[in-house]
This record gives C-alpha cells, structure tokens and sequence, in this order.
C-alpha cells in the first residue's frame, strides 16, 4: 500500500511539474492537459476552447494560445491557431522541431501552425521555448544569458491577436517590413482572424488607424510627444505611461504601468470597439477606463482637423 501511495505521489508530483514549467526544450511535447506558466505566475500557455457562448461547435474548436494565470474570467490574450483549430484536443502537439521552429500539429501529425523562421536571429546552438514573465513567448539559444529580445529568434510578441499588453511594441520593423497590428477575433467565440484591424500607418507623421477592410472608421492623428493629437485621453496618468518611438529602424507605441499592481490591456473586439481596460480585483471583473471611439466622440472630420493643426503647429516650432 504505501509503495503505491508514493507512485502515486510521484506521478502528481511529474504532473505538476509539467504544468507548472515556463518553457519547452527540444526533446519536449506540450500536449492537451499540460500547460506552461511563467516564473511569476502571471501568464500561462495553454489548449482552450471558447466559452462565451453556448455554441456547441466549440467542443471541436480548440486553440493553443496564452491568457493570465491569474485572473478568474479566462482572458486570452494571443493565440497560435487562430484559423486552423484543433478538432481533438488530445491529439495536439507542440513541440520544437530540428530547425528550432515551435510547431503545433494535429491528430494526423499535420503542422496547423508554426512559428516563423527569423533569418536575422538564427543561431547555431539549440534552442528552447520560454514563457516569459511579461506575457512573451519566444524561442532562445540555450546559451543565451539575457533577455535581450534582438536575441530571440522568435517572440509571439512581433505576431499580436485582438490585444495590446505591456511590454509589446505596437508599429513597424522598419528593416523587416514586419507589421505589428491588432486585430479582431471574428465572434466573442471565433478567434478567427475579424474584420477590424488596428495598426500604424508609417508614411508622413505616422499614426495609427482602425479600419474594416479598406474602410477607415478611426485616425488618432499623429504624435506629439505626449499624446496622438486626436486621442487626448492616452496621454500619462498616475498608473499609465505611453510612449511612440519613430527611427529609421522602427515605428512603434507601447505603454507601461507606474503601479505593478495594476494590470491593464488594450483590445480590439469583434464588434471594432477600442478599448483600454483594467482589471478590477475587487470585482473580479474588467472595467472600461478608455472607450477610444465612444470617448472621443471622433468623426473622421474631426480628426483631420486636429491632425492639420498639429502638423502646423510642429512647422512652426521647427521653423
């Protein structure tokens, strides 16, 4: 009895180590009931299945993607698979293979997503995947003693769903076309690829835009150094610091929190509202603090005015 009590112990003790690790080696196969979590416990990366409705499709629609660990109402934040689900979740794999791409094949063995091959980062060593504290899934050599991302030789951050959280960078790799949007799942239950995206246009003074299609419904108008022109309430506030870098590298804005306690997010939905929401642990629930359209109260004509007057007034402080 007690020989099988302590098999039993270590069988749960095998289990919990599994799903409790932050990252993936070479040897190594994340599959359906096994999840990695980050070192702080903040994030963690998974199989999921939709459930904001009562659509009996989603049995046969999972997804591998990444959510807050945390936070009670399962908030996916990124997600891998986004046209191509999983039909038989017990039959997903993820795993690295020998030319360090993360793979995720099917019950047929057949690859329905992979991570893309950055020529620019290969490296020669082995490499493994890590769930970084910030949300982050990257692959990184083995040999790698920091965290500097010009070392990962790929991140989920460069490839954003529906959200915008801290730390990511929200633009252009000038050097490598690389376009970092937004965009929307198709349903509150579709992780689909939507119909709304959210991205910066980098010609002239850049700015971002949310669009359908080729249809503008929104323009922030350009930077000013504090804040986009048309979007006066994403300046800074007691807990929240934007910030825009324009180079002849890179085009981007990203954000940080002042208060670590505060966890706060950007989402494109499928409806193409914006907002800026913050989790409330009180009541356990996300709180709207920016509505971006609503808020602003922003026609399109509107904007172009704001816009026009910022371009002037950067005229003449540069003249």
């Amino acid at each position: 009895m007690e020989g099988i009590t302590l098999l039993v112990l270590i069988f749960a003790l095998q289990i919990s180590v599994a799903i409790a690790a932050d990252s993936l080696n070479i040897n190594q196969t994340l599959t359906f009931n096994q999840t990695l979590v980050s070192s702080n416990q903040t994030f963690q990366l998974g199989f999921f299945t939709p459930t904001n409705s009562n659509n009996n499709n989603n049995n046969n629609r999972w997804y591998l993607g990444i959510w807050f660990n945390k936070i009670q109402t399962r908030t996916v934040i990124w997600v891998a698979n986004r046209d191509n689900p999983l039909s038989n979740p017990s039959s997903g794999a993820l795993k690295i293979n020998s030319n360090g791409l993360l793979t995720l094949s099917n019950e047929t063995n057949h690859i329905i997503w992979s991570s893309s091959l950055n020529t620019t980062n290969r490296v020669n060593s082995p490499v493994f995947a890590l769930l970084l504290d910030n949300g982050n899934l990257v692959i990184k050599s083995q040999i790698s003693t920091n965290d500097d991302s010009n070392g990962y030789v790929w991140q989920s951050f460069d490839y954003p769903s529906d959200n915008l959280i801290e730390g990511m960078k929200f633009g252009w790799n000038l050097k490598t076309g690389l376009n970092r949007k937004l965009q929307s799942w198709k349903s509150s239950d579709d992780p689909s690829n939507g119909d709304f995206v959210y991205e910066i246009v980098p010609n002239g003074f850049p700015e971002p835009i949310l669009r359908n299609g080729s249809v503008k419904l929104f323009r922030a108008g350009p930077w000013t150094g504090i804040q986009y022109s048309g979007t006066p309430e994403l300046t800074n506030n007691p807990v929240f610091q934007p910030s825009f870098v324009f180079s002849n590298e890179e085009v981007y804005y990203s954000f940080k929190s002042t208060d670590g306690s505060v966890i706060s997010r950007f989402l494109v939905d499928s409806t193409g509202s914006l907002y800026r929401l913050s989790w409330n642990s009180r009541s356990l629930q996300w709180v709207v603090m920016i509505n971006v359209l609503k808020d602003n109260a922003t026609s399109m004509a509107f904007v172009e005015f704001m816009v026009l007057a910022t371009l002037m007034w950067l005229c003449f402080a540069s003249a």
